[in-house]
């Protein structure tokens, strides 16, 4: 959570700079950016919860319909594959946890990128891994969607 911290403060610190010249037009943007890095990781969070809960409904929600999932092996599912795995039991989320978390917003894009270590259950094997990610997001009917999501694997010593 430390590393989120930093880069919320970095988010906001490079934002502000970016917006406006006047001391009131930086605190706004200040309490902009922080909101929609907040409102970013929020969902980025939610996701996690949802995945781990089963909650499909919930994933429906947070996910556009047009998403890709690349997965560390290369293979590409699209929305109603991905959620189907979880909805048909054959992939149970046991654990997520995130560090080193970015986050880039870009009008009504937001890109996070960090590392993930993961752990679920494939058709009754336990599995893990230490992967670098990226996905990407799209503010659209008030609210952030994941659109894609990409994991690289990352080799262990």
């Amino acid at each position: 959570m430390k590393s989120v911290f930093v880069v919320v403060v970095l988010t906001v610190a490079v934002s502000s700079a970016a917006f406006g010249q006047t001391k009131g037009a930086e605190a706004s943007a200040d309490s902009l950016a922080l909101a929609v890095v907040q409102a970013v990781l929020q969902t980025e969070f939610e996701c996690d919860r949802a995945l781990m809960q089963g909650d499909i409904a919930r994933l429906e929600h947070l996910v556009y319909d047009g998403a890709t999932r690349t997965d560390p092996s290369g293979a590409m599912t699209d929305k109603a594959q991905w959620i189907g795995t979880v909805r048909e039991g054959r992939v149970k989320y046991v654990s997520i946890e995130r560090e080193d978390m970015k986050v880039r917003i870009f009008g009504g894009v937001a890109v996070v990128t960090g590392i993930v270590d993961i752990k679920w259950q494939s058709n009754g094997r336990d599995n893990d891994s230490r992967n670098r990610y990226l996905r990407v997001y799209v503010h659209r009917q008030g609210r952030w969607q994941l659109v894609a999501h990409q994991a690289t694997r990352i080799a262990q010593p």
